[in-house]
């Protein structure tokens, strides 16, 4: 018997034009027997394209966040919903007609203990190296124990197929989840609110002792690029620069919350990567001025309440402030 599909995207702002395009790609696809969009704040101005009989539209009055507008569409999902297997994808993912069919027939021919998510083709990193997996007590990837060549401990891979990388966590747009594994690890942290969401919620299956594996054969084209990719610099140098601050807060001070509850195993070392970061982001990204002086007091406040898991939605006054 066919396994069947349920599609869960979360929108919000004025992007409608790429979920136009992703529920017309989707269309075309036999497995898929139904689309969850979660408009977060918005609402359609073409509202009878989305009106399809298999296409269940959940609206919240105002921007809820990636978080809760996720986990609200797996909890209906689960609760409403028969498919076999829900595909998540961002807004703005335009997958390839191959992309499905390719995870779908990985989960026929593999053990219970895998789970598949496509390849985006703008994570040109993640191919080169052929594998993700954290560093323990690294910030934002940054350890100076690697930085020093110390003898690192390497992880041995699940599959010697070339066209799979093995990751120990994925973003929501592009995994391909089982209906049982997400009864297994529940929904996203809605206090998490925007970034390091996914990685938090796909991080619990790492520890679970599941295995995740990108199919580089399965593709999905981003159709429009995140805040930190558009530069080719590294993110804290943009933090100095864009004019989007309310990404970089939400990304500094989640990510730090992630890194402490599940890769710090020695808390002096992850401080000292953390300090010893910083002092290079200050001799060599911040600009040495008011506004450069403003955003890494920024910085080191995020981290704190990273650390102290002060969590939530971040007042936008507080943001502007520090413009």
């Amino acid at each position: 018997m066919a396994r069947t599909v349920s599609v869960l995207t979360v929108t919000y702002g004025d992007r409608e034009k790429y979920v136009s395009k992703l529920v017309s790609a989707i269309d075309k696809m036999a497995n898929v027997r139904d689309v969850i969009i979660v408009w977060n704040g918005n609402f359609p101005k073409h509202k009878q394209q989305f009106d399809a009989e298999n296409i269940h539209n959940i609206y919240f009055s105002s921007n809820m966040g990636s978080a809760r507008a996720f986990s609200e569409g797996l909890k209906f999902f689960a609760d409403k919903l028969t498919s076999d297997y829900v595909w998540m994808l961002d807004d703005d993912n335009l997958p390839d007609d191959s992309a499905l069919p390719i995870l779908l027939k990985n989960y026929e021919q593999s053990p219970d203990d895998l789970v598949f998510t496509s390849f985006r083709k703008d994570r040109v990193e993640l191919k080169k190296r052929g594998y993700q997996r954290y560093q323990p007590n690294s910030f934002f990837e940054f350890s100076l124990s690697k930085k020093l060549r110390l003898k690192q401990k390497g992880s041995k891979s699940v599959s010697s197929n070339s066209s799979l990388i093995q990751c120990e966590t994925v973003p929501y747009g592009g995994l391909l989840l089982p209906r049982t594994v997400l009864k297994k690890i529940g929904y996203p942290n809605k206090h998490l609110y925007l970034y390091s969401d996914d990685n938090e919620f796909t991080y619990r299956m790492t520890k679970l002792g599941l295995h995740m594996l990108t199919d580089t054969r399965s593709l999905i084209t981003d159709m429009e690029q995140s805040w930190y990719r558009k530069n080719p610099v590294p993110m804290f140098k943009t933090v100095f620069t864009t004019t989007k601050l309310f990404n970089a807060c939400y990304t500094i001070r989640n990510r730090v919350y992630f890194e402490k509850n599940n890769i710090v195993t020695n808390s002096f070392f992850y401080l000292v990567n953390i300090v010893a970061y910083l002092i290079y982001v200050f001799v060599f990204y911040m600009p040495k001025n008011k506004s450069g002086l403003k955003r890494m007091r920024m910085i080191v406040r995020l981290i704190l309440e990273g650390w102290v898991g002060k969590l939530g939605q971040i007042p936008d006054e507080r943001i502007q402030g520090w413009k």
